[in-house]
């Protein structure tokens, strides 16, 4: 089995685990038309990408290039499945709170890409429902956002504002500026200011119940 056949076995068992392409493909900034001509052997998946899928599900660099080892790696993965509680939105920030939490009641969601200090949210309104087309987040979605990760352009981000208000929007960059843009074209684009503090970046999204 060349390296082409391992990461293509890879990225199938990920369709499996990630419920398709599709869904694969919105977690990974990747075109699901591309997973589907590598599954089918028109074209094989490249370092690049590879590597892609990896810092976005929170898999070790280099294991895409890894021969499976059969009847374990699904079970590798769940049991590296992080528990992530949900806060609310007046708790955003205070991670001290978040890390004596209690247990038993908080709801919690898994993940595989999140980190220790990562929280859940609920989100609230239409401010970041794309209506374009594209990744959407809905009223009553989950998102989990990791403080560990560092900020890109592009990236969703949960910022807290110098008037202390929490925002969950896109950070967007133009001429060496950076701002937060909302994905309904009802909501206007402001600049980031220079002390607004960005909490932690977006690394999944559930649509709970």
């Amino acid at each position: 089995m060349d390296i082409s056949d391992i990461r293509r076995e890879h990225l199938r068992r990920l369709c499996d685990l990630h419920g398709g392409q599709r869904q694969l493909a919105d977690k990974t900034d990747s075109n699901p038309n591309y997973f589907s001509q590598i599954l089918t052997g028109i074209r094989n998946l490249g370092p690049g990408v590879a590597r892609r899928i990896e810092r976005r599900l929170g898999l070790p660099s280099g294991s895409m290039d890894t021969p499976l080892k059969l009847g374990s790696d699904v079970e590798s993965i769940a049991a590296s499945l992080t528990l992530v509680p949900e806060i609310p939105w007046d708790e955003v920030g205070r991670l001290k709170v978040v890390s004596k939490k209690n247990e038993e009641t908080r709801a919690s969601y898994p993940s595989a890409k999140a980190s220790a200090s990562s929280f859940a949210l609920r989100v609230t309104g239409d401010v970041m429902e794309n209506h374009a087309g594209g990744r959407t987040y809905q009223d009553g979605c989950i998102i989990i956002v990791d403080p560990e990760v560092s900020a890109l352009p592009s990236d969703r981000v949960v910022v807290r504002m110098p008037d202390q208000r929490v925002m969950f929007r896109q950070l967007v960059e133009d001429g060496g500026e950076r701002y937060l843009k909302p994905l309904n074209p009802r909501y206007p684009v402001q600049p980031l200011p220079a002390d607004a503090e960005i909490i932690g970046v977006v690394v999944q999204t559930i649509i709970d119940g």
